[in-house]
């Protein structure tokens, strides 16, 4: 779980740092295993999120606002009871575990002044919220937990509250260098250094423990290679992580993926082990890295489920737009044979005096060849010898016919491919819903998804005015990248000037780019790199090493009559190979 003990020590902080002191002005519950509390005091706003979903535990600030249900749960309506205009006092993480605890001040039934205490455990499957009188009585918790979920711990109103079993397990905030030093002596040979480690102590997850050993410079390595120079190299550098986290020093991060953009992991503390293969975002709350960190990957999940009929659409017609295509190849390829149909008709007129009816077929020397080899030709028995000349020649003219309709099948069967390329490139690019609307609209266009019928109603259309991406260079160059065909015929041919430059990667699927030209200054080789790098990393060879990027001035692009979107042909241009980088 990416939400280990040293996350939650993180956010314990935070909260103590944050919250102490705000009032609960307002508790909503959207979800059946989620609570949002409202928080203020002079000067200050928050809204606390606490999960207990069983994939998603968590527990961070966040500005996110929710739809609550008409009629509040009971739970929400408890905690209303307890807990409006109580004041946090205190945020704790007890021992070393994955749970806090927050004391918040409030009045009982009689107006004397207790302490109740909220609790979220962030245990997986076993998380839950649970609310605590002042004499340590379960008052409710979000999920009831009698004897026949677990016959180990209950947690139902008027039991005491007890802590989870705890782990056989070390606390490494215990520990020292010294410590550390004794226990890494000896580590089982079957152990690699990371397993040990999030083996033996308590709230280490396997991203915390690979860092650990990455900074030991022992990723992968096995007890049986651990000499005790090595193992004290691993006592030093898991007393500097946390010797932090005592101190509660935090990094908190995101970790992406370089090539494909999908969010890995995130942490508390400074991540190195994946060094080029992932981009790392530090942020300065933990809060903001969980919220942030779940939100993309809520969203991601809901753009590809959005997306996949579109992707599957899409899929389908590639599938046989390439098998047409194949079979368009095989049919030429047949075509080519038509010059013997024609020498045979042309043989068999020459030779037609020394044929009868009913002959199997006609030797005859071949004038066409260099060699002008004697050739037996095949006869129809039941035709005349005129009659099968003619049946020569009109298989030649079906052959002649189905060639010069085949090439041209061919080139819009081809073109379709390409069309249908960098459309499946586009979705893949699909930042938000917006996106999807633009390609959806795109495709129903081009007569891939059938239109919605409008029933006698007129619709006035809006100008359109897309939310094209851009960037500064490092010199102050303004870039546009299109995110799909609707977007980059607009850039191109609507919103770009004719002194501006354009980049597409050559022959390969991809965004149209356009560097804005600025009066009275040339384009510098930093901007065109830049623009030719962003060009090659929104196109379908972003994972490769060198990628060409032609580029020319707007002015030598058109878009021919007729053509699919996104189409347009150039001249005059430069070609340029990068490397694919991203310029988000």
């Amino acid at each position: 779980m990416a939400l280990d003990a040293l996350c939650v020590k993180a956010l314990t902080a935070e909260f103590k740092s944050k919250l102490n002191g705000l009032r609960i002005d307002k508790i909503y519950q959207p979800e059946n295993d989620e609570l949002i509390f409202s928080l203020h005091a002079p000067g200050a706003s928050f809204k606390l999120l606490l999960s207990a979903n069983a994939n998603i535990p968590r527990a961070c600030i966040t500005d996110e606002s929710r739809e609550n249900p008409a009629t509040p749960p009971m739970f929400c309506m408890l905690l209303r009871k307890h807990l409006i205009n109580g004041k946090i006092v205190d945020v704790v993480q007890p021992g070393f575990e994955r749970i806090i605890e927050f004391s918040i001040e409030t009045k009982n039934e009689f107006g004397d002044t207790v302490i109740k205490t909220l609790i979220i455990e962030i245990m997986g499957r076993h998380s839950n919220i649970i609310l605590v009188s002042e004499d340590n009585k379960i008052l409710s918790s979000i999920k009831h937990v009698d004897f026949s979920v677990s016959s180990l711990r209950q947690l139902l109103p008027g039991s005491e509250y007890l802590y989870p079993p705890v782990q056989e397990k070390e606390n490494p905030l215990y520990f020292g260098l010294a410590e550390f030093t004794d226990f890494f002596k000896e580590i089982p040979d079957s152990f690699n250094a990371d397993k040990f480690i999030s083996s033996s102590f308590l709230g280490i997850s396997a991203l915390t423990a690979r860092e650990i050993a990455y900074i030991a410079g022992l990723s992968d390595k096995c007890g049986a290679e651990i000499d005790f120079s090595a193992s004290l190299d691993l006592a030093t550098a898991m007393n500097s992580v946390f010797n932090n986290v005592k101190g509660d020093i935090f990094r908190p991060c995101i970790i992406e993926n370089t090539e494909s953009g999908k969010l890995i992991d995130f942490s508390s503390i400074e991540i190195s082990q994946y060094e080029n293969f992932a981009e790392v975002t530090y942020f300065e709350s933990i809060s903001e890295v969980i919220d942030t960190f779940y939100k993309t990957r809520s969203q991601k999940e809901r753009m590809a489920v959005k997306s996949a009929s579109l992707a599957k659409l899409v899929a389908n017609n590639l599938a046989r737009c390439a098998k047409k295509y194949e079979v368009q190849l095989k049919e030429l390829a047949d075509s080519e044979k038509k010059e013997s149909f024609r020498i045979n008709g042309e043989l068999i007129t020459a030779n037609m005096y020394k044929i009868k009816k009913g002959d199997d077929f006609v030797l005859a020397v071949n004038y066409n060849s260099p060699e002008m080899e004697e050739i037996s030709i095949p006869l129809d028995k039941t035709l005349s010898p005129s009659a099968n000349a003619q049946k020569y020649f009109k298989r030649y003219n079906k052959l002649k016919n189905a060639e010069i309709f085949l090439t041209e099948e061919i080139k819009k069967t081809k073109s379709e491919l390409l069309y249908l390329e960098t459309v499946e490139e586009e979705l893949q690019k699909a930042q938000n819903l917006a996106d999807l609307a633009e390609i959806r609209e795109e495709l129903s266009a081009e007569g891939y998804i059938k239109a919605t019928p409008e029933k006698n109603k007129r619709k006035k259309t809006a100008a359109y005015s897309p939310d094209i991406d851009s960037f500064k260079t490092d010199d102050g160059f303004t870039v546009f990248v299109g995110k799909n065909n609707k977007q980059n015929d607009f850039l191109t041919l609507k919103m770009s000037r004719g002194a501006d430059l354009w980049f597409h990667t050559k022959d390969i699927p991809g965004s149209h780019v356009v560097i804005r030209h600025e009066h009275d200054r040339s384009f510098s080789e930093t901007a065109i790199l830049a623009a030719a790098e962003a060009a090659a990393f929104s196109s379908k060879a972003k994972q490769a090493d060198k990628v060409p990027v032609d580029y020319t001035f707007i002015k030598y692009v058109k878009k021919p009559n007729g053509a699919r979107p996104g189409f347009v042909i150039y001249t005059d241009n430069k070609t340029v190979y990068v490397t694919p980088k991203s310029f988000k």
